[in-house]
């Protein structure tokens, strides 16, 4: 009796401690509008993450159809739709943009006076940085990216975490029309990744930098301690891996490729492409590389400040910058754009990072303007 009325007691008593502490607890929530924060916060990146993954889908949509020539006026509307987007978005959330464009005289509803406004550089992004990180960042998820430049002072940039499923879908896709990437395929870096001093010690210069090979590869050579006395290490180790595509700076792989011609290495397995990037690739580079590997070779063009992504598919190493990416413009000294066949500076539009919004960014560099899309 005792022992079944200890139980029974027990557990009414722990039964009715239930019933009354949780509305308790429920009514401590509700007047605690911290806890209210949090559940909003959590609502709206929730929010975020849905739509990101969206996004993510109609762009790999759009890049496969716009290959085929299916989706001109898909693509241009979807352009000008995210040109729009990013604009206001950026006039609503960060104080830079609200004085930019109001001395400019700039309405963000009438994004057809979009060349109105200024043209934003690296110097500006130093000056004004705080005001130009959107005031709605609690509500996303973000990361950083540092960028060097010619000045070789990092500048570090905020970046919200739709840009990673853009930048991967774009990676994935052009691997694929470009040098036929199939799941299991092996992609190597060649970058300047930092090696432990413990693999150093034991001649290893490379590094796994990720579990998957879609977007950048899952080992990185690393260009810091490219020597000629451990560059046979490299080429040895390459040949062991037999990696399917090599990407990376033009001329790291072109040290490579020159070692192993001039040492007449023949390259036991296929290799169905090389993307060169984040480096000018000269065209004695491209052949070295080209012959070496017995491959094509592709550039690829694109930037830490998440603004555009340009890539090659043919021989004429004419960059195609996506519509799908950010928005591109090839500006002349005057400010206006330079007619087709003549030079100017790139300037570019992001569509895709909301945490850090970058509109007309200068990014110093060159380019020969061939035409729109068509």
């Amino acid at each position: 009796m005792a022992f079944g009325c200890t139980i029974g007691s027990g557990f009414v008593e722990s039964k009715f401690r239930r019933i009354r502490t949780r509305p308790l607890e429920y009514l401590a929530k509700a007047v605690n509008p911290f806890w209210w924060a949090l559940w909003y916060r959590g609502r709206k990146k929730s929010a975020w993450r849905r739509m990101e993954f969206e996004e993510s889908q109609l762009v790999l949509d759009l890049l496969q159809r716009n290959v085929k020539a299916e989706a001109y006026q898909d693509t241009m509307s979807y352009r000008d739709r995210k040109l729009k987007q990013i604009v206001q978005y950026a006039y609503k959330h960060c104080t830079y943009y609200q004085k930019a464009f109001r001395q400019a005289g700039y309405d963000p509803s009438n994004p057809r006076a979009f060349e109105l406004l200024p043209l934003l550089d690296k110097a500006a992004i130093r000056r004004h940085w705080n005001d130009l990180v959107s005031d709605d960042i609690g509500s996303m998820d973000i990361g950083t990216t540092n960028t060097g430049g010619s000045t070789g002072e990092p500048l570090e940039l905020l970046v919200s975490g739709n840009v990673g499923r853009i930048e991967r879908v774009h990676q994935e896709f052009v691997f694929r029309t470009t040098m036929h990437y199939e799941p299991g395929d092996l992609i190597v870096a060649f970058d300047g990744s930092s090696v432990p001093s413990e693999l150093l010690d034991v001649d290893v210069y490379w590094v796994e930098i990720s579990h998957e090979d879609i977007p950048y590869g899952r080992w990185a050579y690393s260009s810091l301690y490219l020597r000629p006395d451990t560059i046979r290490y490299y080429v040895e180790h390459l040949m062991e891996t037999g990696p399917s595509i090599l990407r990376g700076y033009p001329s790291f792989i072109n040290q490579i490729a020159e070692h192993i011609l001039g040492q007449g290495i023949s390259v036991p397995f296929r290799i169905k492409g090389i993307q060169l990037t984040a480096e000018n690739a000269y065209h004695w580079q491209i052949e070295n590389i080209g012959e070496a590997f017995n491959t094509k070779v592709f550039l690829q063009y694109g930037h830490s400040e998440v603004s555009v992504y340009g890539y090659t598919f043919d021989d004429t190493y004419e960059y195609l910058c996506s519509p799908f990416y950010g928005f591109t413009e090839v500006l002349g000294e005057d400010g206006k754009h330079v007619n087709a066949g003549d030079v100017g500076e790139v300037v570019v539009t992001g569509f895709h990072n909301f945490a850090m919004p970058l509109i007309r960014y200068r990014t110093g560099d060159l380019a020969l303007f061939v035409g729109e899309i068509d």
